[in-house]
């Protein structure tokens, strides 16, 4: 059972169905990082282990995890302000999110009609809180409070680490987006996507792995669920919106058709072949029911090969389509293509950041479990379990957090987080989900992602008005240019 999916049966969280007028709130850790509300006693664990000849060597075994695959990428400009407000409503409106939170205070959500209800910190004016609340609009339903009370945590946690006044400026809007699944060799993922669009053009796409309560071993979690998303998949099953807005942007912006008659029809056919191919996926007694869509509805296995980072392509391009509004239908017929007012940026950059929260035998403090399983993580942060133990030690490197609460590493390949048994203990909230311990350090990410995105926004900026080629960018910086085979691919066929 994901913990996106389970619903915390305190009253003050307000999730619940039944719970809607009850309010939020959150207590600001006292000590040196925040950590969660534990279920369960890990001292109850026995340690995992397996007998090798005449000694016994520890197993490291997974209880708790997340990770959080973080996308991040701009348009070439800012976004103009009653433009980014529209947007903000219509990534609800079109289908494509369930809910979005304003960060000047709305919650706007569909229920039969958009509602936009105030939602955001009870506090003093510029002052980093030490509890906060929140209080849940009424008419959401389950799935919608549960990505509120997500949208809530982030809130809390960008006001406490980052200056209120900064904050206050700093203008975005977080929809969170229905579930979707990836279908590998042998696997079946599901990822809880959300996108953080920033007024300045600047946009970040996250996508939520949660483990789901089984033991699992290091080779496991890297090659069942860290590098199992970005290797090719088989299927990939989406909300129907975004296919819709995916395919409109292509049709209608991109002119990939010769002719405007032609370019009317394959909408046409694109529009029946998503209505008749929906799947409405029932969660549960513990999850969500949601509709579903596959990027191969017609079963034929042709187009170019699909991971997760064909999604991110597809939620670039339906964020673009709602920004443009291409035209469709006579007004296309009669005018042809309207302008594009926004592009997309060249660069995106794509880090897998790991979580891990609990495991067998959890050591008390940050230094014990670098000192035991330094060549385990060292695995972790090469994203391979094949490599010599000394060889990926090295791929580790030192943590940049000198407390005992928990180990931080960053590398090209990823972020990784390690919570030592203190550090979870230490944490005095009472959601049992893990996602403030996990919001608490995804808000840090986060920003440094949004300067660095910011960044290269600017330099692009610049070498467009300076006609420099793209060659010319810092070497310093890692950027990865964005492929464009969706500008040129069929739109029925699999985005690249």
């Amino acid at each position: 059972m994901s913990r996106f999916n389970h619903v915390p049966q305190v009253e003050r969280y307000a999730v619940s169905a039944g719970l809607h007028t009850k309010t939020l709130t959150f207590i600001r850790p006292q000590g040196v990082c925040p950590s969660i509300f534990n279920e369960r006693s890990l001292d109850v664990f026995r340690p995992l282990s397996v007998s090798l000849g005449k000694s016994t060597v520890d197993v490291l075994i997974w209880l708790d995890w997340d990770i959080i695959f973080a996308y991040t990428t701009y348009f070439t400009g800012a976004i103009q302000h009653d433009h980014f407000m529209q947007l903000a409503a219509d990534v609800v409106q079109s289908g494509l999110a369930v809910v979005s939170h304003y960060s000047e205070g709305f919650l706007i959500w569909n229920s039969q009609s958009i509602h936009a209800e105030p939602f955001d910190i009870h506090r003093e004016p510029f002052v980093r809180p030490r509890t906060a609340a929140f209080t849940f609009p009424e008419g959401l339903g389950p799935y919608q409070m549960q990505s509120a009370l997500h949208a809530a945590q982030m809130r809390f946690f960008e006001h406490h680490y980052v200056s209120p006044m900064v904050a206050k400026e700093l203008l975005y809007f977080r929809a969170f987006l229905e579930p979707c699944e990836l279908k590998t060799a042998g696997k079946h993922i599901r990822l809880y996507p959300s996108l953080t669009v920033h007024q300045n053009g600047v946009f970040q796409m996250h996508f939520r792995l949660m483990s789901n309560g089984n033991l699992i071993s290091t080779r496991e979690l890297i090659d069942d669920f860290l590098n199992s998303p970005m290797s090719v998949a088989t299927d990939i099953l989406v909300p129907p919106a975004l296919m819709k807005l995916d395919g409109r942007k292509l049709i209608f912006e991109d002119e990939y058709y010769e002719s405007r008659r032609s370019a009317l029809r394959q909408w046409q056919r694109l529009e029946n072949l998503i209505a008749r191919s929906v799947n409405r996926v029932e969660g549960g007694p513990d999850s969500f029911d949601h509709d579903l869509i596959s990027l191969d509805p017609e079963g034929k296995g042709e187009g170019a090969p699909m991971s997760l980072t064909t999604v991110t392509t597809m939620l670039s391009n339906a964020l673009t389509t709602l920004l443009n509004q291409p035209r469709i239908g006579w007004r296309y017929r009669l005018l042809g293509p309207k302008k594009a007012r926004y592009e997309q940026g060249e660069f995106w950059r794509g880090t897998p950041n790991v979580y891990l929260l609990s495991m067998r035998n959890h050591p008390p403090t940050a230094s014990d479990i670098h000192s035991r399983y330094a060549a385990e993580l060292g695995h972790i942060m090469s994203r391979s379990k094949d490599i010599p133990g000394p060889q990926a030690q090295k791929h580790l490197g030192e943590s940049l957090r000198s407390a005992e609460d928990y180990l931080s590493y960053t590398g090209q390949a990823l972020n990784l987080f390690v919570y030592s048994r203190s550090g979870r203990d230490g944490y005095e909230g009472d959601d049992p989900n893990a996602n403030e311990l996990i919001y608490a350090l995804q808000s840090h990410v986060d920003l440094v992602d949004f300067i660095n995105g910011s960044l290269w926004q600017c330099e692009e900026r610049a070498l467009l008005h300076a006609h420099l080629s793209t060659r010319h960018f810092p070497a310093g910086l890692e950027k990865f240019r964005l492929t464009r085979e969706n500008r040129t691919r069929h739109p029925m066929s699999s985005p690249s």
